[in-house]
């Protein structure tokens, strides 16, 4: 069994809280690894920290899940029939418990500065939404790649996204699957700030600490406010992106683009 507890790291710096998610280069998450970082946000709020500071280490920020091991499953624990996917009611009793644990890191009532320093892809990029703000390097870069696997969006991406980036930009990015690259993500409000890769923790710090110099009740009063509307229609939309995760997840073109994404080749997909 994989070891989560060296892989997220937490440490208190005054009244900011830093969790580093340690699992490069790609930091691929799963259920384990969320629900360790839900319990580490949760732990934060106990010890009355003011604000977080969310960041990883490796290449990546997270590259989202990782199908050669089973996607958000633990691998340890879900058969993979081809070596590619769970079965339809494995995968969709992991995928709801992973969804339960991105609901309860997107209603943490600290402010989370989160630093993204390469890819943020499909789940790394939900994750990357459930902050508040956003500071990115120039290799920063936002995928949203599911009908590109076959698959429909999950991770509350079909509410999230629109409500950061309007509903046009978020069209592109989920219809396309392309890559935004992080001059582009500054421009339509995935990324708040970007600086350099030497500065970026010191740049995190530096805003985690100004929101920490205020009033603590009122910021998370202030935060639960502007997130309440959020949670409840995420946790609403859940319920729909998953239902059509499970239609779709085990459908010839599924099978064809997961295939196609290990194997980093283009999916000629056939529409069953």
């Amino acid at each position: 069994m994989r070891n989560i507890d060296n892989e997220i790291k937490f440490e208190a710096v005054g009244p900011v809280g830093q969790i580093t998610i340690d699992r490069p280069p790609h930091n691929y998450t799963d259920l384990l690894l969320l629900k360790k970082l839900a319990d580490t946000l949760q732990h934060s709020e106990e010890l009355k920290l003011r604000s977080l500071l969310l960041l990883s280490t490796g290449k990546n920020f997270c590259a989202g899940a990782d199908f050669s091991t089973g996607g958000v499953g633990s691998p340890d624990e879900t058969s993979i029939p081809n070596e590619k996917i769970a079965p339809a009611k494995q995968f969709e009793k992991d995928t709801n418990a992973f969804y339960y644990q991105a609901l309860r890191i997107l209603n943490t009532a600290i402010p989370i500065v989160c630093l993204i320093q390469g890819a943020a892809v499909g789940a790394g990029l939900g994750l990357a939404l459930a902050t508040d703000y956003r500071i990115g390097t120039k290799n920063a870069k936002f995928t949203a790649p599911f009908v590109k696997l076959g698959i429909h969006p999950g991770f509350g991406l079909t509410y999230l996204l629109p409500k950061i980036v309007g509903h046009t930009k978020a069209t592109d990015m989920l219809l396309t699957g392309r890559r935004v690259y992080a001059d582009e993500a500054l421009q339509i409000g995935l990324l708040n700030d970007l600086t350099e890769e030497s500065q970026l923790l010191d740049r995190g710090m530096k805003m985690a600490q100004l929101m920490a110099e205020n009033a603590p009740l009122a910021i998370q009063a202030t935060k639960r406010t502007l997130n309440s509307q959020t949670v409840k229609k995420v946790q609403k939309i859940l319920v729909h992106e998953l239902s059509q995760q499970v239609e779709l997840i085990n459908t010839k073109d599924a099978l064809i683009g997961i295939e196609a994404s290990l194997n980093r080749t283009k999916p000629e997909f056939i529409g069953e």
